[in-house]
């Protein structure tokens, strides 16, 4: 069901926050764990951002400046993505919360 609320974007996170009606909706999402970022339109969802990580995907529309907004969440999961990578070592930096998270890949 869609919702009106805020949307906030950081250098690490993707926040949503919605309270209608007595009902509160909370979506943080980290950048690195992004593994699709489109923009999107169906009959369901039109003119929207689709964001996909793991857990599921995620749809928002309704946005003032849909094509700017897209544009700063794909500078945003670049930066994360290059932070994952150290640059000076040529290593990868541990993801400490990868080992809580169920791979879809495994049964």
């Amino acid at each position: 069901m869609p919702r009106q609320g805020w949307m906030y974007l950081s250098v690490h996170y993707m926040c949503f926050y919605s309270y209608i009606f007595g009902r509160k909706t909370a979506i943080k999402i980290r950048w690195a764990d992004v593994t699709e970022l489109a923009k999107s339109n169906s009959l369901l969802f039109p003119d929207s951002i689709k964001i996909v990580t793991r857990d599921g995907e995620h749809y928002f529309t309704m946005f003032l400046k849909k094509n700017e907004t897209f544009a700063l969440m794909q500078q945003l999961a670049n930066i994360a993505m290059k932070e994952l990578i150290d640059d000076k070592s040529g290593t990868f930096n541990i993801d400490k919360d990868l080992l809580t998270k169920l791979s879809k890949n495994v049964q």
